[in-house]
């Protein structure tokens, strides 16, 4: 066998528990505004064997009902998660403190392979961000753009 073939093969084996067992997703807000004006920009990851929550990092600007915040998985906010709902209508929810919500719904499932996912801004119910549910504020445009990332663990991806 060819030496450098040998130690090709040596070093792949050798990373190959290093890698997630599964791509995550990491989506990213896109175009998504509020009906005071503000907007929302950030993104949040999902692995897609599990279909669980992970990191997230997303933040509003002060618009005319609602001032700016900022929602981070790793800032130990009590109640900072993500809530998956029913397929075709998945809300993710992210809290910041017991008392902020910014909540999302897509038009179409979100699935492992990424892409573009409007959101179902009809659906106002599912697509808002309050303070303890008042003051609230709808979002009226914007989407969810997939993009698949392995990530090894040590945090390193590409």
């Amino acid at each position: 066998m060819n030496p450098h073939l040998r130690l090709f093969a040596g070093v792949l084996l050798a990373t190959l528990p290093l890698i997630a067992s599964a791509a995550t997703v990491r989506w990213h807000l896109s175009g998504v505004t509020f009906d005071d004006g503000a907007s929302a920009s950030g993104w949040f990851e999902v692995d897609s064997a599990t279909n669980k929550i992970g990191h997230f990092d997303i933040t509003t600007t002060s618009g005319a009902l609602i001032d700016g915040r900022t929602y981070r998985s790793d800032e130990g906010h009590e109640g900072s998660n993500i809530m998956v709902g029913q397929p075709t209508q998945r809300n993710f929810r992210l809290n910041e403190s017991p008392y902020w919500r910014l909540r999302m719904t897509p038009i179409t499932e979100l699935d492992g392979g990424g892409g573009v996912h409007a959101l179902k801004v009809d659906f106002r119910a599912g697509n808002y961000e309050c303070g303890n549910c008042s003051p609230y504020r709808y979002i009226v445009s914007g989407a969810l753009e997939g993009n698949v990332d392995v990530i090894f663990a040590d945090g390193f991806e590409f």
